[in-house]
């Protein structure tokens, strides 16, 4: 068995479809359907790769279910952590122990604002709030901020601080945009692994799938490999934005400082995007906007004529 272990939302997706597709195979098993399913020529849909449907198991029912079934067959499997931290360990420290092959793939701290997006990648959400699944991005910001932060919204509301400015001020107080997690906390340091960082998953892969495939003893069927880069080269484009983000971001921050004119309109910036520079600015430099009436962030010495001194009461 070959286990691809993720951080949330990264790729592991498509690195289950490149797996497949460039063993050679034509059809694999599909724990989620419990059938056996054609391999598609591409992943690819409107913002992920999941046109292919990965054997992952996203808590613990499913694994009980599926992992013995997946040892059996000899298919891969797929997880990235669960929200339940000791449940994950458990099945962590299962597959490392009973998998022949394990892939991790890790995203490093200095890259943690890739998830900076009010557009999540995954098409679903299980909510915080209840039982039920959600799929659109205003349901799953009202349910993770009805969660974790109840008081703050009510204070808010009550306050009528309800514009796109205010919600921005709200996120960039109260969301960590910097907080990482990695499935290495869960991985036991002598469990050997096959370590891809996510920025060469997300970049280079064309070249270093290599490296992947001589890991896992399999050689790639150069049938496929022409019709993969294409894919490839499609499915990077999905991670642009959110890449030119992080790699900016410290320029952005700076400039907005000492009054540089930068245009930011090149960057396509969300409100999260937005709320993560206001973030940086009140807890790096004790400074705010005064974002009253301002829909958007378009320049960095425009946000610097609005600087003023933070006047909020930090909490972290």
């Amino acid at each position: 068995m070959l286990a691809i272990l993720t951080d949330p939302e990264v790729g592991g997706t498509f690195l289950s479809w490149t797996v497949n597709y460039l063993s050679g195979k034509t059809h694999y098993f599909s724990a989620h359907k419990n059938a056996v399913v054609d391999i598609p020529d591409t992943p690819l849909a409107a913002k992920n790769a999941h046109s292919f449907i990965a054997n992952q198991v996203n808590n613990k029912t499913e694994f009980n279910q599926f992992f013995p079934l997946l040892l059996e067959k000899k298919e891969s499997i797929y997880m990235h952590p669960w929200r339940n931290a000791n449940g994950t360990q458990k099945a962590i420290t299962t597959i490392c122990e009973q998998a022949s092959c394990v892939v991790a793939v890790v995203m490093p701290s200095d890259q943690a604002l890739y998830r900076c997006k009010f557009e999540p990648r995954h098409d679903t959400s299980p909510a915080w709030t209840s039982q039920k699944k959600l799929s659109t991005a205003t349901e799953m910001y009202d349910d993770f901020v009805d969660y974790f932060f109840p008081e703050s919204k009510e204070k808010w509301k009550s306050e009528n601080l309800t514009n796109v400015w205010d919600q921005r001020e709200f996120m960039a107080l109260n969301f960590n945009y910097f907080d990482h997690r990695s499935v290495l906390n869960y991985m036991d340091p002598q469990c050997g692994y096959h370590h891809i960082n996510t920025v060469d998953l997300w970049t280079n892969f064309d070249q270093s799938v290599h490296d992947l495939f001589d890991y896992i003893n399999i050689k790639i069927d150069n049938t496929r490999i022409n019709q993969w880069t294409t894919v490839y080269y499609q499915w990077k484009k999905l991670h642009t934005n959110r890449l030119r983000f992080v790699w900016y971001f410290d320029t952005i921050l700076d400039y907005i400082v000492r009054g540089v004119d930068f245009d930011l309109q090149r960057f396509h910036l969300d409100l999260s995007q937005e709320a993560a520079i206001q973030s940086a600015l009140i807890y790096r430099h004790n400074l705010n906007v005064k974002t009253w009436q301002l829909l958007k962030f378009n320049n960095t010495k425009q946000l610097h004529g609005l600087l003023e001194n933070n006047i909020h009461k930090l909490t972290r």
